[in-house]
């Protein structure tokens, strides 16, 4: 699993996180990991989370992210998840959060949701 960020609108606090393989039990603390440490400012993220390359998601990927989006919401930010793949979005939608998580098909979607 690899986490790559990207800064979109530093004065607006925009943010692009690329998730690329397999978040599963395995790997899904390092990827929190990595996160934590790049919110650790403390400041009103806004983050995107493309996840176009993410081709299986298991009970321990969505943990992880669902703790991601309670942090973010915590110190006052906001997520978003972009681009799911068939596979991903189904076990969204198979345990309901689909509703939970603002979800866009297109980065540049999520992106003008933080800019409207």
């Amino acid at each position: 699993m690899e986490v790559l960020f990207d800064e979109i609108d530093i004065a607006k606090k925009i943010s692009v996180v690329r998730l690329i393989g397999r978040l599963d039990a395995h790997n899904a603390p390092m990827v929190q990991s990595k996160i934590d440490e790049f919110l650790e400012d403390g400041k009103e993220h806004k983050l995107v989370v493309n996840m176009s390359e993410v081709e299986y998601i298991s009970s321990g990927g969505i943990r992880i992210m669902v703790r991601l989006v309670k942090h973010i919401r915590r110190i006052g930010g906001e997520l978003t998840l972009c681009d799911l793949q068939v596979a991903v979005s189904d076990v969204f939608e198979m345990v309901g959060f689909d509703t939970f998580f603002s979800i866009y098909k297109s980065e540049k979607k999520a992106i003008d949701s933080f800019l409207s």
